[in-house]
């Protein structure tokens, strides 16, 4: 695998983190708007979708067992 491409995974993982920990916070603000909520969600999505590409990513690159392995398994 490229170092770009993991360092690119990294960095999206470690951006979800970063907005979830914020999403937290402002869920736990009792008093946050409407626009507040609607930030985090749509932030909370775009780290959805790129954590599953990353997902997907990673699920393609494992090797393909053979009939035996599955025999086995």
């Amino acid at each position: 695998m490229p170092d770009s491409l993991n360092s690119l995974e990294e960095a999206q993982l470690h951006d979800a983190s970063v907005v979830l920990d914020h999403a937290v916070s402002v869920l736990e603000n009792q008093s946050a708007s409407d626009v507040e909520l609607r930030f985090v969600a749509e932030r909370l999505s775009e780290c959805l979708f790129n954590a599953m590409r990353v997902a997907d990513s990673r699920g393609a690159r494992l090797p393909v067992p053979d009939d035996e392995e599955k025999a086995s398994a």
